[in-house]
């Protein structure tokens, strides 16, 4: 706690703001305020835009479309990574975390090429995705990103609708 307490005033001195997070065990909605990543800090981003971002029992599949470079990835790791500060009782990088206590947080974002040698990037990707779908319940947070990005459009869309029913 100390550690983070060191962090969090760095984050702070950075004119980054913090948030006790507001927890919630029954409601399944999350609205965050003012998120941010903190890997941007860390790496001395300064002007860092700041998102807010919700979801409610009714609407908790979303997905994130955008050109390259435009912060999809930098926003899905703000979520977890405010999601999971959460989850240990620590302040979250943004203005405000009102939510639901997660389970578990579940995350898949492209893996290195060199773990995929036995069966290709796809046979890597898809295990790790059928490990997700066994895992997660109704009170998990899954955070894809650039999910089956290694076929092709038709192919992934193909299995990312599977995914989404699965998972839905």
């Amino acid at each position: 706690f100390l550690l983070m307490a060191r962090f969090g005033r760095r984050l702070q001195e950075a004119g980054n703001g913090l948030a006790y997070p507001t927890l919630n065990k029954e409601v399944a909605q999350v609205k965050l305020k003012g998120v941010y990543n903190i890997r941007l800090v860390l790496k001395g981003v300064q002007e860092i835009v700041k998102n807010d971002f919700s979801f409610q029992k009714e609407d908790r599949i979303y997905i994130l479309t955008g050109p390259n470079r435009g912060g999809k990835t930098m926003l899905t790791q703000a979520v977890g990574i405010a999601a999971f500060f959460a989850s240990q009782g620590l302040y979250v990088p943004g203005d405000s975390y009102e939510g639901f206590l997660f389970d578990n947080i579940l995350t898949h974002f492209p893996a290195d090429e060199n773990l995929s040698l036995d069966m290709g990037r796809l046979g890597e990707e898809a295990l790790r995705i059928q490990k997700i779908a066994q895992k997660a319940t109704s009170r998990t947070l899954v955070l894809l990103n650039e999910t089956y990005s290694s076929t092709s459009e038709v192919d992934g869309l193909y299995m990312a609708k599977d995914l989404l029913h699965v998972l839905k």
